[in-house]
């Protein structure tokens, strides 16, 4: 036996004993678009724009990254719309 193979034997033992499953915390990220998201949160409230124009308009400012974080940003913030009736 290879003593890493023991080693690693007895992490999985006593992760086993373990009465519940602790679950690794995910490190905190920054994005490119942490500083724009308030003004699109804003814009969101003034107007339905779509994630498109938000897109454009984060460029015009400086914004480099991609649209597809915007798209999901913009998903996730947009208000809910109400029921027609």
């Amino acid at each position: 036996m290879h003593k890493r193979w023991i080693s690693d034997h007895r992490t999985v033992e006593s992760w086993l004993q373990e009465k519940h499953y602790r679950p690794r915390k995910p490190a905190a990220q920054n994005s490119k678009l942490d500083p724009y998201k308030d003004d699109i949160v804003s814009l969101l409230e003034k107007h339905a724009y779509t994630a498109t124009q938000l897109f454009q308009r984060v460029q015009e400012e400086g914004y480099d990254g991609s649209y597809s974080v915007v798209k999901r940003y913009v998903h996730q913030v947009r208000p809910k719309r109400k029921p027609a009736f």
